[in-house]
């Protein structure tokens, strides 16, 4: 059970970084608004193809995880910046 709830993090911090390939989610706000639909829409296939179940603790923890992705680039961000001065 943990290493479920773990990988449904850990799978989605990448998506935290897009701002770096996407100038357009350089902002948490936007990029969250544009994840959040994106990821209920793949919980509804899965529901509707039968190739899963719809998981709402599954869009939290995905959310959750691109967000903590968000928080991971923006530390490295910060200390390429106070390498660079």
């Amino acid at each position: 059970m943990i290493r479920i709830v773990i990988g449904n993090i850990v799978m989605f911090i990448p998506f935290g970084f897009l701002g770096w390939i996407f100038t357009r989610f350089n902002d948490m706000k936007t990029l969250l608004f544009a994840f959040i639909p994106a990821i209920t829409i793949v919980e509804g296939l899965k529901y509707f193809t039968r190739m899963g179940i719809f998981e709402v603790d599954d869009i939290i923890l995905n959310t959750f995880g691109v967000y903590l992705g968000f928080l991971i680039r923006n530390f490295v961000e910060k200390m390429f910046r106070k390498l660079i001065i």
